[in-house]
């Protein structure tokens, strides 16, 4: 009742006797009734405008953004401690020419097909006699001296120095004979850092 109070309270006196003289003067719950359902009605298309708008900034939002491989730990060997060297390895050497020196190389004290470790001026001195000092420091190298017989020519000598551990090495030489020819003596001599004289062997192989 009060809402039509309210809103004939506002009209005109004449105005309420002709209008309840043709309608119902319920005219204004009626009026009230249309009133309420258009505000409900524009609430909910509020709100479907905000719920519409809301997706759709969510939807923006959500970009694709680029898939992280994830890091695959690679098992490595442990190398132990200390470890610098792999084995075996091929050692660095130098050619020494004695007869540059004017040197001769004294046989009556050697034997055939054996590797000279010398590590001192009075071992090499013993091997060798030379016009000049071929001046080879021997506080940080070694020479090393190997020589052998063969029955016909030589075509090539070639040499590598493996050390098989930090303290065992072997001298490989490898001498390719001539078919024919005058009977030769294949000689290596060569320069290295400074190793021991007691683990240096041998490797000789002599072949067509």
């Amino acid at each position: 009742m009060s809402i039509k109070y309210n809103f004939w309270s506002i009209i005109d006196k004449n105005i309420q006797r002709k209008v309840c003289s043709f309608v119902n003067c319920d005219f204004s719950y009626f009026y009230f009734n249309i009133k309420n359902d258009f505000f409900m009605k524009t609430k909910q298309l509020f709100f479907l405008f905000l719920l519409t708008v809301g997706f759709c900034c969510f939807s923006c939002e959500r970009t694709p953004t680029q898939t992280e491989t994830p890091e695959i730990p690679i098992d490595t060997p442990e190398i132990p401690k200390g470890t610098t060297e792999v084995y075996p390895r091929v050692i660095e050497t130098v050619d020494f020419k004695p007869y540059n020196y004017g040197c001769t190389t004294n046989y009556a004290n050697m034997q055939d097909d054996t590797v000279y470790v010398i590590n001192s001026e009075e071992e090499f001195a013993y091997y060798f006699t030379c016009a000049n000092n071929p001046q080879i420091d021997f506080e940080t190298q070694t020479l090393l001296f190997a020589f052998g017989p063969t029955y016909t020519g030589i075509r090539s000598i070639s040499t590598e120095l493996l050390a098989e551990s930090n303290t065992m090495y072997v001298l490989k030489v490898e001498v390719l004979l001539a078919p024919t020819g005058v009977a030769l003596t294949w000689k290596i001599t060569i320069i290295v850092d400074k190793i021991n004289p007691d683990n240096v062997s041998l490797e000789l192989n002599k072949h067509r």
